[in-house]
């Protein structure tokens, strides 16, 4: 929580301090000082350490001044030699702002009230303290300026009046970095070595586009209203199909461009103006009545029955021809990529780079995406093979792949890339007659999801093989999949079709 001397405006924190009651005539009733950030506890941090601050500052000048005072007082010290205290304590004098002068000179004038009724006689002491009220208003306007700079630096600013008054931070950009922040991103590539290859490229698509909206502005610069005018470029442009953004997708620009933001503010390069609190557009009225089976679903029993019974499967026309029934019956990486992801729920990425080099618990052999695997925390695990993937000649398949030097779906000519992969399946989907949009590639991982979730396994050991996260401590420890896990997986999941018919008996379909 904040502390009771932390005030906020707007997307800052300031602090303000009640002086001590014995100072108030002369340096006014608070201290505001800006604390630079929009974070509470950051900002709860830094006030700590300038109470601290200001406390030193404030005692130690409150001591030397009573102390000169008292000593010309008593005559210990001529009105000479309090002036020349007044000249050598110039730096603290100028801390105070302009209007500090009236508080400071009504205290003169108070002292001298004093010393006339103590020492009325002797009317030489009026003409020296007059003097010395001169000497102030003089060793302040000489520092002024210069005096606020320190001030800052120092840790107070005085107001005499109990209203909160912002400190106009006029030096604070010099401390920020000059650097386009495009010449920044390499560094914040270097400084998230586990970025994927589609995060980074994701990420510069991004930072493209914000260059083209505010320019290559130096980072010392970079405001909030950059931000937003980045935020509205997303909401008022089309995308590439040139139809409007989609709000997931403005969200996932506007997350990447807050993140980058984030990582400067903590390197020093821009102050923290409250990017964070830029948001993107919320979602049309017609994004609020689409449900997610309408964007994607499950496929059904019957579904899944009739596409283990298309060309792929039983044969098809030619090796480029594959959605058209024939007598080619080669198993190739096309089939094996469908029968993969249809019978592990894995992503697309984790399959197209997957090792052909299984990974055994004893006598279970498992798909190792410990290196392919990158979107979450739990994306590098072990899928254990399904009795149904081998039935069909998965193990033969998968042996013959490392044999040759190849990943476990690559082609003889070369490793496909994820796009292409999502391509190729969504293509040959619709060219075998699945015509519904909300069936894509992706619908088999939900499927097996709800084969998963109909198991009976424990939700950890769910999350754990199929790759989700599930934001529990408990998941944490003991994260490696263990035989015990695996041989429940092995047991009691049952892929809700019977792939008889596809049995690899001899391994005459393999090659």
């Amino acid at each position: 929580m904040a502390t009771p001397y932390m005030t906020q405006r707007r997307n800052c924190w300031y602090l303000r301090v009640r002086n001590p009651a014995d100072l108030r005539p002369v340096v006014g009733c608070y201290v505001v000082k800006s604390l630079k950030t929009h974070d509470r506890m950051t900002a709860r941090n830094r006030a700590v350490a300038l109470v601290a601050t200001l406390s030193n500052i404030w005692n130690d000048m409150r001591q030397k001044l009573a102390q000169a005072i008292t000593a010309y007082r008593d005559e210990q010290i001529t009105a000479s030699d309090l002036k020349d205290f007044l000249t050598r304590h110039q730096e603290e004098i100028s801390q105070l702002p302009e209007k500090d002068i009236k508080a400071v000179a009504e205290w003169m004038k108070a002292r001298i009230g004093l010393l006339e009724h103590d020492v009325r006689k002797d009317r030489e002491h009026l003409e020296h303290l007059t003097i010395l009220t001169d000497a102030w208003q003089e060793a302040h306007s000489k520092g002024v300026t210069e005096g606020l700079e320190r001030a800052i630096k120092l840790g107070g600013v005085a107001s005499p009046a109990p209203v909160v008054s912002v400190v106009e931070e006029t030096a604070e950009s010099d401390t920020y970095s000059m650097t386009p922040w495009p010449d920044l991103v390499e560094e914040f590539f270097r400084d998230h070595p586990g970025y994927s290859k589609k995060t980074i490229s994701a990420y510069k698509t991004t930072m493209k586009q914000v260059l083209a909206v505010i320019g290559r502005k130096p980072m010392r610069d970079m405001t909030k209203a950059d931000v937003k005018r980045y935020a509205d470029h997303l909401r008022d442009t089309p995308g590439r199909d040139g139809q409007v953004r989609k709000t997931k997708t403005i969200e996932r620009q506007m997350s990447e461009i807050r993140t980058f933001m984030a990582w400067a503010v903590s390197c020093g390069y821009v102050a923290d103006r409250g990017f964070a609190d830029v948001k993107g557009r919320g979602r049309t009225l017609e994004e609020k009545q689409l449900r997610q089976e309408d964007i994607r679903r499950a496929f059904t029993s019957d579904e899944l029955k009739r596409f283990f019974n298309t060309p792929l499967f039983l044969g098809s026309k030619s090796s480029t021809m594959r959605a058209l029934p024939g007598n080619y019956r080669h198993r190739d990486h096309d089939f094996w990529f469908m029968m993969i992801m249809a019978l592990t729920g894995a992503r697309d990425a984790e399959i197209a780079y997957a090792s052909s080099e299984l990974y055994y618990l004893k006598d279970i052999p498992c798909i190792d995406l410990r290196k392919s695997g990158t979107k979450t925390q739990n994306s590098p695990r072990l899928i254990p093979v399904l009795p149904q993937l081998q039935q069909v000649g998965f193990l033969e398949w998968a042996k013959r792949q490392k044999a040759k030097g190849r990943s476990l779906v690559e082609s003889p000519t070369g490793v496909i890339s994820v796009d292409a992969w999502s391509k190729r399946g969504n293509r040959y989907l619709r060219q075998v007659g699945y015509t519904d949009k909300a069936l894509v590639l992706y619908s088999f991982r939900h499927t097996f999801r709800q084969v998963l979730r109909t198991s009976g396994l424990h939700p950890e050991i769910v999350n754990r093989i199929f790759g989700h996260e599930t934001g529990e401590v408990g998941s944490g420890y003991g994260s490696n999949l263990s035989y015990e896990e695996a041989r429940l997986f092995m047991d009691k999941v049952k892929y809700p079709v019977f792939l008889d018919h596809l049995a690899d008996r001899n391994g005459t379909f393999l090659w």
